[in-house]
């Protein structure tokens, strides 16, 4: 491994943070979404659509819900903390997101709160002393709601302008902290909470892929930004990639799978790395009447301003059958399931040379630099009577990942640096659960919020930092 490897973990602001009443931050999607204890663990991506009847009904009645990410774990108070226990921890870079509720409480002000802005720069002075390297995603699976219920969400264009205000005050006051920056986190996701569509809005899909279209254009906008501020600002594409297999060698099975993996994951990876919408998305746009309104000054815009390099999620694959077939959960989406792979509690099919197939593929068609930029598992972690955490199975899923990134390096891949998901415990995402553990560190606190919040290191942070440590002596 290069010295210059980067070892790290990614976070993100609507998980972490916490205080979600302070500076005057605005309500957010991801404050609005709530721990549902009868949760199917197997199936969470029904909860991530919503309905206009059902977003009133949440508002409405906000006393009713436990909305977890409210809280999260309390990083915007103890960062400094966290930062030291990441210190000890060993890794030398961490990923993490601007809250844009924090900077701008609607989305469509002209101006940011400044003591919002003062406090992040608190937080990352604190990185800086303790030379851990930031990566900073300036959007990252959320938007304020109030662009949702005003403007109709990401299908209208009027949000460009909107997100290229946030992304120029972040990067205005942020820069002295990072030159590298991530404009949208797991840009393929098209869920009520990345874009702000409705499930039953007419023409839904029609209305997805315009609202990636406008996505595309405010990433573009801000890598221009970027780059006249500073010629050294590098900026990545991420997508949650999601590889599939062809369930058996049918012909019509691999077929289908080729163009779901092109659908899902390359669409977007050829908009943002070559630059253009790739061929095979016509004929896509032409079955599913899909018409997009893009101008030639926006297809310009995102000719000319391609990403430098690419990071991604990986977590699990699938597999793909031209029939219908037995599913099981993939991380946001459900996903065919494959006989030869062990799958966890939340039905992620664990797939360690699945990473390496990917890094090559990617590499291969792209030619860019690559990160993985979230990879992890999450666990039910249990505090022994001796207040001892062991986590095994989280152990030999980063080992065994690991393992496959640098087999693919061994095969002549670039890869630039390993970013686990996530080093500390955090809200999940997908099911809104405290108890689908991630972390090397554990956070005193259960699904309803109810806990100490202490900080506990896991057998797993040892065993990390014994990597890291012989790691470096190799180099």
């Amino acid at each position: 491994m290069k010295k210059e490897f980067l070892w790290g973990g990614s976070i993100s602001a609507s998980q972490a943070e916490g205080a979600f009443d302070l500076y005057e931050k605005g309500i957010s999607t991801e404050d609005l979404r709530f721990y549902n204890e009868k949760i199917d663990r197997k199936n969470v991506s029904k909860d991530l659509y919503m309905t206009p009847e059902k977003l009133k009904e949440i508002i409405d009645n906000q006393d009713d819900y436990f909305f977890p990410k409210r809280r999260g774990i309390d990083f915007f108070n103890k960062y400094e903390e966290d930062i030291k226990l990441f210190k000890e921890l060993g890794i030398n870079v961490l990923r993490t997101s601007i809250a844009w509720t924090r900077l701008f409480p609607n989305g469509d002000e002209n101006e940011a709160n400044i003591d919002a802005i003062n406090h992040y720069k608190k937080i990352f002075e604190v990185f800086k002393k303790n030379k851990i390297k930031l990566i900073l995603s300036i959007s990252h699976l959320e938007m304020p709601i109030n662009l949702i219920t005003k403007y109709g969400g990401w299908k209208n264009k009027k949000l460009i302008n909107f997100y290229f205000n946030f992304a120029k005050t972040v990067i205005d006051n942020f820069n002295v902290y990072t030159d590298q920056w991530i404009p949208f986190n797991e840009l393929n996701h098209s869920t009520f909470f990345t874009l702000g569509l409705f499930e039953n809005e007419e023409n839904y899909l029609e209305k997805t892929y315009q609202a990636f279209h406008n996505q595309f254009v405010a990433a573009c906008k801000a890598i221009e930004y970027g780059k006249k501020q500073n010629r050294n600002n590098l900026f990545g594409t991420m997508i949650g990639y999601m590889y599939s297999y062809p369930k058996t060698s049918d012909p019509r099975n691999v077929y289908k799978c080729m163009n779901d993996n092109w659908i899902k994951n390359d669409f977007f990876l050829d908009i943002m790395i070559k630059g253009e919408y790739p061929w095979y998305s016509k004929k896509y746009f032409l079955d599913n009447k899909i018409d997009i309104k893009a101008t030639k000054k926006e297809l310009a815009l995102i000719k000319n301003n391609v990403h430098d390099f690419i990071s991604f999620s990986y977590y699990s694959t699938g597999t793909t059958s031209h029939q219908n077939a037995e599913e099981t959960s993939g991380n946001l989406f459900s996903v065919g399931k494959n006989e030869y792979l062990d799958v966890n509690e939340w039905g992620w099919q664990i797939d360690p040379m699945g990473l390496r197939i990917v890094l090559n593929n990617l590499y291969e068609k792209y030619k860019k630099p690559l990160m993985i930029t979230e990879n992890g598992i999450g666990l039910i972690d249990e505090v022994d009577n001796q207040g001892n955490i062991i986590d095994d199975a989280r152990i030999n899923y980063i080992s065994e990942h690991i393992l496959a990134m640098k087999e693919a390096i061994n095969d002549g891949v670039e890869v630039i640096g390993y970013l686990m998901w996530s080093p500390i415990d955090v809200v999940s995402y997908s099911s809104q659960e405290m108890s689908k553990r991630y972390g090397f560190i554990y956070v005193d606190a259960n699904d309803l919020g109810q806990g100490t919040y202490d900080r506990i290191k896991k057998k797993s942070f040892y065993w990390f930092k014994d990597f890291l440590e012989k790691e470096r002596m190799n180099n």
